[in-house]
């Protein structure tokens, strides 16, 4: 007859922050233990198709060189989504579920934090960057759904997209590096109709909300609709903006755009994407003014956080781009925001200046630049 080991365990605070939460009274991010988190970084979407992990390494690695704290990342079909046509409705693809494991881990070394958005429009879209002919969720592929829309009106479909969920939350959700869910990536270029988008997302979202136990923040994003009727919606908790091709990003995102939205619908704003789509203006521009512009326009222009560049692959890597993400970040380090941030009103003495910033009644944080300094001038001076 053996005897009961006995022993003593001495538990200590964790030197962690904790969770990301909403701070509705200040509509910003904060850590459990109430340090304000202002995210700053980039699009991550995919990797490339050879050596995945070993190139998010990299990236990883230029951005905490860099300061920078957030990525936004896709369960894409082509890279990390878990039902594929192999794998079809319901089962899930554990090599590139094992590969998201492991960036998990990659990002909590390097005080990354993710946005994870779980579906994109391409693949119930016929029409633009059409992909529906490889949804498991089509008939065609064994699938329950005849054409896109009936993704969020068919009973099954919504029961097996509720699997998937809890899924998720079930492997990831352990993660305090796992911060925001993205429900659907530009719901608006899809072949969904909107009327039959609202009530699926108000479902999807509060269902979401119900089984993860942390309640991370919920959002969802469009391309260019003004979908006021999912914006309301109780369980989506931030307000995001996709912006491309704009000629001045600073006026764009330093304006009332942002303030308004908050104003309307008073939660907070992230701006998710932008950049160039037009790929000479990219290759003009290699020192990044349009981005050094983007990030700290949105970010003093009432934002959550910095703007999200895309096109990380291609353009703001290999150019080393991420570097505009230390300034903006040593701009913010240690601020605690304890209230809205309200839009400020600025008079300048010079036309060839521009301005912008937030604040409350005893402090403000503001941004000039000078106007003459941007991508069409600099085209101009190159071709001179």
């Amino acid at each position: 007859k053996s005897a009961a080991a006995s022993g003593t365990m001495e538990v200590v605070a964790s030197a962690r922050p904790g969770f990301v939460q909403l701070d509705r009274a200040s509509q910003s991010f904060r850590f459990e233990r109430g340090e304000t988190f202002i995210p700053i970084g980039e699009n991550l979407c995919w990797p490339p198709s050879a050596q995945p992990l070993a190139a998010y390494a990299r990236w990883m690695r230029d951005l905490t060189q860099q300061r920078a704290n957030y990525i936004r990342l896709w369960l894409a079909p082509w890279a990390f989504r878990l039902e594929t046509k192999d794998t079809g409705v319901g089962r899930y693809d554990q090599l590139r579920a094992w590969q998201v494991d492991q960036l998990l881990e990659q990002s909590e070394s390097a005080g990354l934090y993710w946005q994870l958005s779980l579906l994109e429009h391409g693949s119930f879209s016929q029409t633009h960057d059409p992909a529906w002919q490889g949804n498991p969720y089509n008939q065609d592929l064994g699938g329950m759904c005849r054409a896109p829309n009936e993704f969020v009106t068919d009973p099954k479909a919504q029961a097996a997209f509720q699997r998937l969920l809890r899924y998720l939350v079930s492997r990831w959700g352990y993660s305090p590096h796992l911060t925001t869910w993205e429900l659907f990536n530009e719901l608006d270029l899809s072949d969904i109709r909107m009327e039959d988008a609202v009530p699926w997302v108000a479902q999807m979202s509060a269902y979401l909300r119900s089984i993860d136990p942390y309640r991370r923040p919920i959002t969802i994003s469009f391309h260019h609709e003004k979908a006021e009727a999912i914006w309301r919606l109780p369980a989506i908790d931030t307000i995001q903006v996709h912006a491309y091709d704009q000629r001045d990003f600073a006026s764009f995102f330093g304006g009332s755009l942002i303030t308004e939205l908050k104003q309307r619908f008073q939660k907070p704003v992230l701006v998710g994407e932008f950049g160039w789509i037009g790929e000479f203006m990219r290759q003009v521009d290699t020192g990044g003014i349009h981005l050094h512009d983007g990030l700290w326009a949105s970010a003093l222009g009432g934002a959550m956080g910095g703007a999200l560049p895309w096109f990380w692959d291609t353009y703001v890597h290999p150019n080393h781009l991420e570097r505009h993400d230390r300034a903006l970040a040593m701009f913010w380090r240690g601020e605690q925001i304890r209230q809205p941030l309200q839009r400020v009103a600025l008079s300048l003495s010079d036309p060839d200046l521009f301005g912008c910033g937030v604040g409350t009644s005893n402090q403000a944080y503001v941004w000039f630049k000078n106007r003459t300094h941007n991508v069409d001038q600099y085209l101009a001076y190159r071709a001179a």
